[in-house]
């Protein structure tokens, strides 16, 4: 049935709740004091009487004094130490419960990337454009990468999930979730490695009791991106309540969104441009280049299309019989898109790699969560919890190139005939009966895609319990986690022997007989139908798996020592150890081919670059420390004052012993002022994968190539490498020969353009010497809470300064560094000296001497800065029988700045984008709702402005800015009685599509615009 908007509307009911709710402290969720909808911003909640009533918190609690009498003692994100102020040192932003029903189901990582605070999310509903993912929903914070954050559920330590040893969020049971509390800042004094950036923690609801189940469904507003998420909840008391036993099960899917079918992607077609364009043609083509004696054609009849100088690709059309220049599409006549992906760009041929993408990715997800605690004795409680969560993520990718080092060379003999016009230009080579070399995209296997299926599970128990009259607490607990991802093939691969034996084979394989089958027509470029035979002879099937695990033992202590004039001295100290372990099982398939590429870098799998299996393991042993000291208390201006000083040793097996600290400060001078701030080290210790990884390979696209001074591959004038105005270009081209011992130098002269698809390939490895980074945060804020405003309303100001440097940060050099630093572009190589560090870890072609790879490991080198300020408002006032509230939470960046080795210059990114990061120079979220007599109704904004171009951060702006992007949802939530609740909304209520990024149609950043458009959901809680 064709989906309408009206047919929608007609059978839906549309509602929804309260918007995302920031604040800037934490509180206990278990905690009568902390109703959903309670304020953190203050150190203060909504009264228990009216738990939904605003998200701002009432003056009268907003002061930093006693708490209220039967206050629940609670711990703080971002601190160890039980307290019953609810008020944090640290920049606390807290998403509630009611956020995760505002938006479209399925994935948990929707809620979160809204916030200012987190920036390219890699979740399970975006893909790259044209490479797919596993399908993991990593988190971003402070644009520092989502292996520097650390995951929390309850906080403790999730189990990890993807290479980088990043936290798949999608795990946590959403349907529990009381809140989220993000801090942002280093806290690896509180909680060990990876927490540079910050903290998330999730906090699950406890001692549930009953059933509630909830519905939810959603579609966009193209029939696409079709969701369904169910999920039930179960618990009860048991054993006089000494007991509690909860369950809970979810299941998710999600349909997949193709950017053909989005009119963002669909113009980028129609213009005839496009983000990815490549000369990877599935019928085939020529490229002479590839040849060790590089022919010049020419001659009558070829002058006008095929220039007699220079290098050049010919192309095949789809009538097999005439060829055509890709470079200037002179004599092409196959039609461009909507007939086929093709499209003429800058005057050439090029295949759009997004043509027939997946803009979104389907899911399919089964999880289920079961805990159960019981009090042994009224000081001493056993717990244990199990999670457990699959899912499969189907991707596909563009048809693979059979280019290249997968290229074939075909005998000029009678037994492979091709068209007279290809003959005609064959015969004009310097030695025309020599073999000639086919390129080509296997297209005619079916686009390639593959399954990852994932498997998670995490087992947890511990004991915990008080003594001295429940003024001390202790918790001791032990985990075991493991993690699978399974990725197999389904169709559109190929091993090069065979796909070689067939073309090689008499008339291409045609009436072909092998122990692995048969192929009827063959595979010749110059055939119109391939028989399935063939397609099946070809098809390789892999499968790669990784598997992680991870163990966590520790024990917490924690209690007040003493009464100061000031207050209580409180303590908390530890110990923990850890261990990680990973191994990559690969198929064989995927490692180096020497009989495909001499230097390893290409495998045996066409169009796959080699890979290895690796496996590896490290552990730590911690001992941590904190302590809240008040200092003064009830003086003029000081109502209190208070530090609180952290310190943790880690050994690392490998890596040795470090020190993390913090000292943090809290300032209440008045009930509606409070100034907070201070410092913290954190560190993050290099994991598993970047101490251990067998080689793999990456790839760049737009690659560059200092020895060409014209192409696709050339150096911008004015900079390093083979231009004129370079004053070492002797120097340069010396270089280049040096490190292509086999290549004619003639290469290099300045007349040397480069030709092919810019892509380059990096092959990284592990290294077991890499040592921990380390991270300085500094952070000053004040919140203010007036009293005694108009109309009864409450309002709520936070603002927070903070700075943090990342030094001798863990990473390994793209391999257009590598080249840059070989090639002197910093001064580090003065003398062009191929025996430079840099200059060794290139792998240069024998004959063409064009790029073929880079050698590099993970080290530490560089440095990152990143300084900016938090701000948030809550505003609420009566309105009729309820209440109106209005939230804004924003972020200014003032710097981002990088240095990607010692000796090279930071460049500040602040105000750029690209394809895959963005360094907005604000961001902002507002939230407006009205909340009474059972209906919730709100408009959620959020704004981006415009940026540059991160090639701007040179000495030029290489392409437009991209525009500024307003999004706005709408939610509606209605009670239905006591026990049902149903909600809904819009999300993109105006179907805004992404922007374009680099001024490339087609091109954008999937982390941060919506591809999918106008989406519309409805859902329903019934609790019995």
């Amino acid at each position: 049935m064709a989906f309408t908007r009206s047919r929608w509307f007609a059978s839906s009911v549309v509602v929804l709740g309260i918007a995302i709710g920031t604040a800037a402290e934490a509180q206990d969720s278990g905690s009568p004091a902390s109703p959903p909808g309670g304020n953190q911003a203050t150190g203060a909640a909504v009264p228990a009487s009216d738990p939904d009533l605003s998200p701002i918190a009432p003056p009268a609690a907003a002061g930093g004094g006693e708490a209220p009498a039967n206050a629940q003692e609670i711990v703080v994100t971002g601190s160890r130490i039980v307290r019953r102020d609810y008020a944090a040192n640290s920049p606390i932003v807290t998403v509630q419960s009611q956020a995760l029903e505002n938006l479209s189901p399925v994935t948990l990582d929707n809620a979160l990337q809204k916030l200012p605070q987190f920036t390219g999310i890699n979740g399970q509903s975006t893909t790259g454009s044209g490479f797919g993912q596993t399908g993991a929903a990593t988190l971003n914070l402070r644009n520092l990468g989502d292996n520097r954050n650390l995951v929390l559920l309850d906080g403790r330590r999730l189990q990890p999930s993807t290479t980088s040893f990043a936290v798949d969020i999608n795990n946590i049971p959403s349907a529990l979730i009381e809140n989220v509390e993000v801090i942002t800042g280093g806290a690896s004094a509180v909680y060990g490695s990876d927490a540079v950036a910050g903290v998330i923690n999730f906090k699950l609801k406890h001692n549930f009791e009953g059933v509630e189940l909830d519905l939810k469904k959603g579609i966009s507003e193209r029939g696409q991106y079709a969701s369904s998420d169910v999920s039930v909840i179960a618990g009860t008391n048991f054993g006089d309540d000494r007991g509690n036993v909860v369950v809970a099960a979810n299941y998710a899917k999600r349909g997949a969104t193709f950017q053909n079918d989005l009119p963002f992607y669909k113009k980028s077609l129609a213009a005839g441009s496009g983000a990815f364009a490549l000369s990877f043609l599935d019928v085939g083509y020529y490229q002479p280049e590839l040849e060790p004696i590089v022919p010049r054609p020419g001659g009558a009849g070829f002058a006008p299309n095929f220039p007699a100088t220079g290098p050049v690709q010919f192309g095949f059309n789809t009538d097999h019989v005439t060829i055509f220049n890709l470079n200037t599409a002179a004599g092409y006549n196959s039609g461009v898109y909507p007939q086929n992906p093709y499209y003429a760009i800058n005057n050439g041929v090029k295949f759009n790699a997004n043509y027939n993408q997946y803009a979104t990715t389907p899911l399919e997800r089964y999880s289920g969560f079961g805990r159960i605690e019981y009090k042994l004795t009224d000081e001493l409680t056993a717990y244990a919890q199990a999670l457990y969560t699959h899912y499969d993520v189907k991707n596909v990718f563009i048809p693979l190139p059979a280019a290249n080092f997968w290229s074939v060379a075909i005998p000029r003999d009678a037994a492979h005939p091709v068209p007279a016009s290809f003959a005609a230009l064959l015969n004009t080579r310097i030695v025309s009966g020599a073999p000639w070399r086919l390129g080509r995209s296997l297209a005619f296997l079916g686009q390639p895609k593959t399954n990852n299926a994932n498997d998670t599970y995490q087992g947890l128990v511990g004991l915990s319990g008080s003594f001295a009259d429940r003024r001390w607490t202790w918790d001791i607990y032990g985990s075991h986690g493991d993690t699978r991802v399974d990725s197999t093939s389904e169709q559109g691969y190929a091993l090069l022997p065979t796909y070689r034996a067939l073309l090689q084979a008499p008339n291409y394989g045609a009436g072909f007989t092998s122990a692995g089958g048969t192929c009827t027509s063959g595979i010749s470029p110059f055939l119109g139908q391939i028989s399935q035979d063939c397609i099946d002879l070809l098809t390789y099937r892999y499968r790669n798996r990784i598997r992680q695990k991870q163990d966590v033992v520790e024990a917490n202590l924690q209690g007040k020592v003493a009464d100061l004039p000031a207050g209580e001295l409180r303590v908390a100290i530890g110990a923990d150890y850890r261990r990680n372990k990973l191994s990559t099982d690969l198929d064989p398939a995927f490692r180096g081919d020497l009989t495909v590429d001499p230097s390893g870098v290409a495998s045996s799998v066409v169009g796959n670059f080699a890979a290895n299996s690796s496996a590896g393991s490290n552990s730590v042993k911690e001992v941590f420390g904190e302590v809240l000291v008040p200092i003064l208390k009830d003086l003029p201006l000081i109502q209190s004052f208070d530090v609180d000083l952290a310190y943790r040793y880690s050994d690392y097996r490998l890596s040795g012993g470090v020190s993390t600290y913090k000292a943090d400060a809290n300032w209440q001078l008045t009930d509606f002022l409070r100034v907070r701030g201070g410092y913290q080290r954190a560190v993050r210790a290099p994991n598993v994968t970047e101490l251990f990884s067998a080689q793999q390979s990456r790839i760049v696209i737009p690659a560059l190539d200092p020895c060409v001074n014209a192409g696709p591959f050339a150096i911008p004038p004015g900079s390093y490498g083979n231009n004129a105005a370079n004053p070492d270009l002797a120097k340069v081209r010396a270089l280049c020969v040096a490190l292509s011992p086999n290549a004619n130098p003639g290469l290099y002269n300045a007349g040397f353009v480069g030709s092919g698809t810019p892509v380059l390939v990096g092959q990284l490895s592990g290294n077991p010497t890499a040592a921990p980074e380390s991270a300085d945060t500094y952070t000053l804020g004040a919140i203010f809470s007036p009293k005694g405003l108009p109309w009864n309303s409450r309002l709520s100001l936070s603002v927070d300064y903070y700075r943090i440097s990342v030094n001798d940060a863990i990473a390994a050099l793209d391999p257009n560094q590598t080249y840059q630093l070989c090639f002197n572009g910093f001064g580090t190589n003065p003398t062009y000296d191929a025996n430079n560090a840099y200059c060794r870890t290139l792998i240069r072609a024998p004959g063409n001497g064009l790029p073929a790879g880079v050698n590099s490991v993970y080290q530490n080198q560089g440095g990152i800065k990143t300084q900016g300020i938090d701000a948030q408002i809550d505003w609420s006032v009566p309105a009729g029988p309820g209440t109106f509230n209005l939230n804004a939470v924003g972020n200014y960046l003032l710097h981002y700045e990088v240095s990607f080795a010692p000796g090279v210059p930071f460049v500040d990114y602040a105000d750029t984008i690209s394809s895959t990061a963005a360094y907005f120079r604000w961001r902002s979220l507002v939230t407006a709702s009205y909340r009474g007599s059972g209906l919730n109704l709100g408009l959620r904004w959020k704004h981006l402005p415009s940026a540059n171009d991160s090639t701007c951060t040179g000495t030029a702006c290489l392409a437009p800015d991209t525009a500024k992007y307003d999004l706005f949802d709408l939610f509606l939530g209605v009670d239905v009685g006591k026990s049902l609740r149903l909600t809904g909304g819009v999300d993109n209520l105006f179907d805004k599509g992404p922007r374009i990024v680099g001024g490339i149609p087609g091109n954008t950043n999937v982390g941060e615009y919506d591809v999918v458009g106008r989406q519309f959901y409805v859902a329903a809680r019934a609790k019995f």
